[in-house]
């Protein structure tokens, strides 16, 4: 999607759900540098959309390359819970009595 041709159908497609779902793009810097003939070309191809941009603590655009892309990096501020301890499984066999 051309996001800076806000007449096309598939822009506007986009914009009317993210809206409705209150995400955003949090990626605002150029992530892909491209040779176009003898002109480079810069845009922001590579995207993260979210409706829960206060877990967002840093969103970066790297210097390293991946092809064409520079890579993004997102830091979240979440916790995992950590898992109980698992119990001992101990097999129980079973004898059938009534034979």
């Amino acid at each position: 999607v051309d996001q800076n041709n806000i007449k096309n159908l598939n822009y506007k497609k986009l914009d009317v759900t993210m809206k409705l779902f209150g995400m955003v793009q949090t990626v605002q810097e150029m992530t892909r540098i491209a040779k176009l003939g003898d002109k480079f070309t810069h845009s922001t191809i590579d995207v993260a959309i979210t409706n829960v941009y206060s877990l967002f603590l840093n969103c970066n655009v790297l210097n390293n390359r991946i092809g064409d892309h520079q890579a993004v990096k997102i830091v979240l501020d979440f916790n995992v819970e950590k898992c109980s301890k698992f119990k001992k499984f101990t097999p129980v066999l079973c004898v059938d009595t009534t034979a």
